[in-house]
């Protein structure tokens, strides 16, 4: 197991992996003619957004594999001209606890890969407690409680300012897995140069995950690149599965301090 996510529908953003092991998913490579293959399955059940999300690339040394076949929970997707594919669907399109079926096919060398990973069960977050939501720079640590889902193999909380191009980086790490996660604000809300505080609302979401943490292009959340445990190439010759369910938002109000 290993540890990979501004709006869908503005589509296209950042790519990042955040990995500990190279391969997930627990399936069967067959065949390939020694040919190198980076598949990577991103399924994501969105409950901030109320919509599901898949993504999808498929390379053959380094190339798309044209032929062949990506197939998730029954879909074949067309890759394009750089070997990737998206979808969204209607929330619940993925079930919560259910297998997702996984099925990669190139049948010019033979490679066949098949697998399933369970989609997390639904989980909440919210700050803890409720009146450190407006925080301002006389508090110290604020504390994020959220449900377990099950099963999971990690979960990451996601702390991003809700204004776009705003100096505040945000913040983002792995999470643990004991129901409530502690954070620096000074990691968050203040602008790295000057060192100020960024006045706005700020989203928290935890994402419970199987598999390998993976953030597709274009997704609903930004995770700050420089909190990162480690960032993995989807390029490299490897493969990536993973299931992940996204909360719905808590708010948090930075602002400074009354006279």
């Amino acid at each position: 197991s290993a540890v990979f996510y501004t709006r869908w529908l503005v589509l296209i953003g950042l790519i990042g992996i955040l990995a500990v092991a190279g391969c997930s998913g627990g399936g069967k490579i067959i065949g390939g003619n020694n040919a190198q293959y980076t598949l990577v399955v991103v399924a994501e059940r969105n409950l901030d957004d109320q919509a599901d999300y898949l993504y999808v690339k498929f390379l053959r040394d380094g190339i798309t594999v044209t032929g062949g076949y990506v197939k998730v929970a029954g879909d074949s997707l067309s890759l394009s001209a750089r070997g990737e594919a998206y979808a969204t669907y209607s929330s619940g399109h993925f079930g919560f606890g259910a297998p997702i079926q996984i099925d990669a096919q190139d049948p010019d060398s033979g490679y066949s890969y098949q697998t399933s990973m369970i989609l997390p069960t639904t989980m909440s977050a919210e700050v803890v407690p409720e009146a450190d939501s407006i925080w301002q720079p006389n508090k110290g640590t604020l504390s994020i409680q959220f449900t377990l889902a099950s099963p999971a193999s990690g979960y990451i909380l996601s702390v991003t300012p809700r204004l776009p191009g705003t100096a505040a980086p945000g913040y983002a790490d792995d999470a643990g897995t004991g129901q409530l996660v502690s954070f620096s604000p000074l990691e968050a809300f203040y602008n790295q140069q000057t060192g100020n505080l960024v006045s706005d609302y700020y989203d928290v979401r935890m994402i419970a995950y199987n598999g390998t943490f993976v953030i597709p292009p274009g997704s609903p959340y930004v995770l700050p690149s420089k909190n990162y445990p480690a960032t993995v190439d989807t390029d490299e010759l490897t493969t990536y599965i993973s299931a992940q369910v996204v909360s719905p938002r808590a708010v948090i109000q930075a602002m400074e301090l009354q006279p």
